[in-house]
């Protein structure tokens, strides 16, 4: 065993060598029980153990050995079990059937692994270009910023009113293309489980109320009212004060861009053990249809607006992947007509336990 290799598995396996040892022997274990049992006991669904156990972990060579073993053992067990058949070809017969289902059994296991493991390869493929391309960016469009800065504001000679306006209008892009960089970063970055939470207790009521003092401005410009209904008394949260206002912001951003007119409410209250934070809009709401992918990375919704969707399709998606990084939940109530209620949940715990969820929950995902 210390040469065991299986090279369809990718690189040498020899670790691997005392699961295939051990797994030889319980196909011993199985003919033998097999054996002493006769006819009378079916043990073909234990013989699947092994092969499943070695096709999985160790190889698919592995695994049709293993599929061959447990033939033999079968074909053995059958003609020196001392329960002979009425006719000599049942017992070659049985152990060819059950050589085809323990090879196709192996097969279908290691294809499926192989599958897996390129499906793993390439999401870290994606990931790493993905990021790569991101940063790469940043610093061509951090000179261009800077560039349209030094122009606007008059340094490199005076400006007339058309030109003010196409740079005002270059800017506004380059920061649209700014955000959209950063969340795309960001996302990627909690997909790997690279974010750390720096847990604080922070009231809750406080951080909605900065939160929602930035939205004030834009939703009075669109002639739609923010009500805050706050419940009072409630328990310090241990949590990242700047993520949560992060998943609360994009809450918020997306409420106000599909709000015309009418009002966003804006909730907290105790559930349970739990604190529920919770974000209505008077907009156009979400088709059923559409309720179970709004979470999803990239994904863009316009309901009912006669406008395209506006933005990368990740806010929801990266206050999703916060919100669970604190042990909570995040969901939306919404039909076509009615508006949308997005809503989300974090346990109340204080800072030392909470520290110690994280950290479980950090090493539990690695």
């Amino acid at each position: 065993m210390p040469g065991w290799t299986d090279s369809e598995s990718g690189p040498s396996v020899r670790s691997s060598a005392p699961l295939a040892a051990v797994l030889v022997l319980l196909v011993a274990l199985i003919g033998a029980v097999d054996y002493w049992s006769g006819n009378e006991i079916a043990i073909t669904v234990f013989y699947l153990i092994p092969i499943a156990l070695g096709a999985w972990f160790v190889g698919p060579r592995t695994g049709n050995l293993l599929a061959l073993l447990c033939a033999g053992a079968w074909l053995l067990a059958d003609v020196y079990g001392g329960h002979p058949y009425q006719s000599p070809i049942i017992p070659p017969w049985n152990a060819a059937v059950s050589l085809a289902f323990f090879l196709i059994t192996s097969y279908a296991l290691s294809a499926r692994k192989r599958s897996e493991k390129r499906l793993l390869e390439l999401m870290d493929i994606k990931s790493e270009l993905t990021s790569m391309v991101s940063h790469e960016l940043r610093t061509p469009l951090t000179c261009i910023k800077e560039g349209i800065d030094i122009v606007a504001d008059g340094s490199s000679g005076p400006l007339n009113p058309t030109q003010q306006a196409h740079l005002r209008t270059a800017k506004r892009n380059v920061d649209r293309l700014a955000r959209l960089l950063d969340q795309v970063l960001t996302f990627q970055k909690l997909e790997a489980r690279r974010v750390d939470l720096s847990l604080e207790a922070a009231d809750p009521n406080d951080l909605v109320q900065q939160v929602v003092e930035g939205f004030d401005l834009p939703a009075r410009r669109k002639g739609v009212e923010i009500v805050l209904e706050l419940e009072q008394g409630l328990p310090p949260v241990a949590c990242d004060a700047d993520k949560i206002s992060q998943v609360l912001s994009n809450l918020l951003s997306n409420a106000l861009k599909f709000s015309e007119r009418g009002e966003i409410r804006v909730r907290t209250q105790v559930q349970g053990v739990a604190l529920r934070v919770s974000v209505s809009d008077s907009g156009p709401g979400i088709a059923e249809a559409d309720l179970e992918r709004i979470f999803e990375g990239f994904t863009q919704l316009a309901p009912g607006t006669g406008r395209p969707a506006q933005g990368s399709g990740l806010g929801l998606a990266i206050a999703q992947q916060i919100v669970e990084l604190h042990g909570g939940r995040i969901g939306v109530d919404s039909r076509l007509g009615t508006g949308s209620t997005f809503h989300f949940t974090i346990p109340i715990r204080e800072q030392a336990p909470a520290a110690r969820f994280v950290a479980a929950l950090h090493e539990r995902r690695a």
